[in-house]
């Protein structure tokens, strides 16, 4: 089991088509993960998800065994990510 783990996770906006679909993920206590791809290949869309910011179609997404969907946004905000046109406080790890 993974510290934070993304399992079968679909996600799109308003009636368009999946830009996420099947997304498995799991990261393990003191592991590194970096997501890499092309410009609008959902980077960004995964981490909102994760961090409850986007709603998801389907799938789980757990902090150490706790379904981050019923956790509060700004919460799981904080402790997912900082957002690429955010300065992260230089005092967060």
């Amino acid at each position: 089991m993974g510290l934070l783990e993304v399992a079968g996770l679909r996600a799109g906006y308003g009636d368009g088509p999946d830009v996420l679909s099947g997304v498995h993920l799991d990261v393990r206590s003191g592991e590194v993960v970096a997501l890499l791809g092309a410009s609008g290949s959902g980077k960004s869309t995964l981490l909102r998800c994760i961090a409850g910011l986007h709603p998801l179609r389907s799938g789980d997404v757990t902090l150490d065994g706790r379904d981050l969907r019923r956790r509060q946004r700004r919460a799981a905000w904080q402790s997912a990510s900082c957002s690429r046109t955010m300065r992260c406080s230089p005092t967060m790890t």
